[in-house]
């Protein structure tokens, strides 16, 4: 019985080696089949005598292999096929079965880089729309999104690095064109601040500009600082408005014009802030005019009643000119300068009479040659005594013409009458004559000269109103 027993024991055992040694020839067949597919890049086929193998072995070594020629075969054939096609949503579908399959392999590190590599491209699409429709904030926030898709790819299935691909032909490189972004974003924080008088703000922001060397960005950077210098010129006029500065801001109107110009070339829109600046100098110009008026109205009225005629006067007028036509001041300095203007006539009238009267100035008969006297009086009407009385005199003829010495050949006849003469002293009668002066024609003569020389020292000269004044 124990032989039997024995026999029947090395019979199992040899059935077993025989049936294992069965198994694992067929495995390592069908293993080596699907190997031999994956190096013809047959990968459909191997995928499927993969597949085969680890229905029929699944805890063999052949298995084990057979999972990740599985994968390879996923990842070569349909994986790189969907990613060629740019099917990202089948990209990230395989990457998952290669996962499933060989967890932790290099295919399935590769597989899932795939799906990032993908991403980047739909991002990369995704700026380049948000770029060209001006959307700044959302190419800002894709380029964040891309740079952590980056970070996951460990392998590529393209030969092109996504930090050198460029959106566009006319676009840049991302960085460049996230740097753009900014400054747009920017360039629209400068003009709210500005469009709300936030100038420190502003000049906050615009420090903020990206040192890239894209002519968009120093353009836009340039935009901003005319904004910004206009902004507070601007503000500058309304600071000395509110000071009551009429006078300056009044002339602001070419240095408005001059920032409105400059706006409208960078096409830089603050017409809000332009109209309440016209407005300021508008206004100004009103106030400073309203000023000056009252002012000349006051100097005007202060003269009048200390008898400053002369002052009066010249104030008067400018209230009478145009530019405060219509006004209740003008119309009463009409009234003023006329009175005024009387009172100084009658005040130089008596000013001159105060100081001497003239009595005679007259000619004489011509006498047989021709020749006539020239017979002049006068009294001294001033409280000092005269030293010397200085005069001149034109000729004329009938028809009142002026006519020359036939002799002398001169118009005018200057002379002179040394003093003193005390107040109230002077020439009179026909006692006291002035040469010979030849010319028939003759009839008359007229007093074109007056100066009065004191012992004191001082002089008083008359103009020619004076010197009908005091012919008297």
């Amino acid at each position: 019985m124990k032989i039997v027993k024995r026999i029947q024991i090395l019979f199992v055992i040899i059935t077993v080696v025989c049936l294992f040694t069965a198994c694992t020839s067929a495995s390592q067949k069908m293993l080596t089949e699907v190997q031999t597919h994956l190096a013809a890049e047959e990968w459909q086929l191997a995928l499927e005598k993969a597949n085969n193998l680890i229905e029929l072995y699944p805890d063999s070594e052949e298995a084990t292999a057979a999972k990740e020629c599985a994968a390879q075969a996923l990842f070569e054939g349909d994986l790189k096929k969907a990613f060629a096609a740019a099917d990202w949503d089948r990209v990230a579908e395989i990457s998952k079965e290669i996962a499933a399959v060989a967890p932790g392999s290099k295919t399935a590190s590769d597989a899932e880089s795939a799906v990032y590599e993908g991403k980047t491209k739909v991002l990369l699409a995704e700026l380049e729309s948000s770029y060209s429709a001006g959307k700044w904030q959302k190419v800002i926030d894709l380029s964040v999104d891309l740079d952590e898709a980056k970070s996951h790819i460990t392998s590529r299935l393209t030969l092109k690095s996504v930090d050198n691909d460029s959106v566009a032909a006319s676009a840049g490189p991302v960085s460049e064109l996230v740097a753009v972004s900014k400054s747009h974003l920017l360039s629209e924080a400068i003009n709210a601040a500005l469009q709300n008088g936030n100038a420190e703000e502003a000049e906050k922001l615009l420090q903020d500009f990206p040192s890239f060397s894209s002519s968009e960005i120093k353009e836009l950077k340039k935009i901003c600082t005319t904004q910004l210098e206009g902004f507070n010129t601007l503000d500058k006029i309304r600071t000395e408005f509110n000071s009551g500065a009429w006078k300056t801001v009044s002339g602001y109107t070419n240095v408005v014009d001059s920032v409105e110009t400059r706006f409208q070339s960078m096409q830089i829109e603050m017409p809000g802030l332009i109209a309440e600046i016209r407005g300021m100098i508008k206004q100004a110009s009103i106030n400073y005019n309203a000023e000056q008026r009252e002012n000349y109205y006051k100097l005007m009225m202060e003269a009048y009643a200390a008898k400053n005629w002369d002052k009066a006067i010249s104030n008067g007028r400018i209230l009478m000119g145009k530019s405060y036509e219509g006004s209740s001041e003008a119309a009463e300095a009409a009234t003023i300068v006329a009175d005024a203007t009387e009172k100084k006539a009658e005040a130089k009238k008596e000013s001159a009479r105060a100081i001497i009267r003239v009595t005679k100035v007259e000619v004489s008969r011509p006498d047989s040659v021709g020749g006539v006297s020239l017979y002049f009086n006068f009294i001294n009407n001033s409280d000092k005594v005269i030293k010397r009385v200085n005069f001149a005199v034109n000729f004329y003829n009938a028809v009142d013409e002026v006519v020359t010495c036939e002799i002398a050949r001169d118009y005018t006849n200057h002379c002179y009458k040394t003093g003193p003469y005390n107040p109230g002293e002077g020439l009179s009668g026909y006692g006291w004559s002035w040469g010979k002066y030849y010319n028939w024609d003759i009839k008359s003569a007229k007093l074109c000269y007056l100066n009065v020389e004191f012992m004191d020292g001082t002089s008083r000269s008359f103009d020619s109103e004076e010197i009908g004044y005091v012919q008297y």
